[in-house]
């Protein structure tokens, strides 16, 4: 998981890997809207977590709102939901974990 940028235009892109095949062409992960770089001042870096099975959460700062972060997780043989939008608190961030 990357964040791509043409232009001024943001995007979040993702690659899987397979044993037998390789990795995967580039796709747009669905409904993303990562912060600009420009505006990224003490927000941090898209995270990716992942669990024994395959299933992923991502986590990134969101280009909607300084106050908002976008979630999405990764389905072993389903894919990618699409990203949500989530508030920040002043205290912690949002989080959450892979079930």
């Amino acid at each position: 998981m990357w964040q791509h940028t043409i232009g001024s235009i943001q995007s979040l892109r993702f690659s899987r890997f397979d044993p037998t095949a390789g990795w995967s062409v580039p796709d747009v992960m669905p409904g993303a809207l990562p912060r600009p770089p420009s505006r990224l001042a003490g927000a941090a870096a898209p995270q990716l977590h992942m669990d024994a099975q395959g299933n992923a959460f991502a986590q990134w700062p969101s280009g909607f709102a300084d106050n908002e972060v976008q979630t999405a997780r990764y389905v072993a043989g389903r894919g990618w939901t699409r990203a949500l939008s989530e508030p920040v608190t002043a205290s912690a961030p949002a989080t959450s974990s892979v079930q």
